[in-house]
C-alpha cells in the first residue's frame, strides 16, 4: 500500500497508526514534497500535516520553495475546533 492510500486508511485518531506510516514513508527523498501536495487534499489534509509536524519535531529541515508551498496552502486549510 503507497503512502496516499495509508493516509486516506488512517482514523484520525490513531498517533501510532500515523507514527507508523512516518516511519515508512519518512526518510523517502520526496517525502516533503508529497506530504506538502497531500495537504492541499482534502481527504489526506489531517494525515499529510500530522506527518509534516511530525518531520519538523524529528529536527528535520525543508527547502526555502517548500516553504513557499505550504505558506500558499494555509489559507486552504480545514482547521478542527474545539
Amino acid at each position: 500500500m503507497g503512502i496516499k492510500q495509508e493516509i486516506k486508511s488512517w482514523d484520525g485518531k490513531s498517533s501510532s497508526n500515523i507514527d507508523a506510516i512516518y516511519n515508512r514513508h519518512g526518510s523517502n527523498d520526496d517525502f516533503v514534497q508529497i506530504i506538502i501536495q497531500f495537504s492541499g487534499e482534502e481527504p489526506l489534509q489531517k494525515g499529510a500535516t500530522w506527518l509534516l509536524k511530525r518531520h519538523f519535531e524529528n529536527n528535520h529541515r525543508i527547502e526555502e520553495d517548500q516553504i513557499t508551498k505550504i505558506f500558499e496552502l494555509l489559507p486552504k486549510l480545514e482547521f478542527e475546533t474545539y
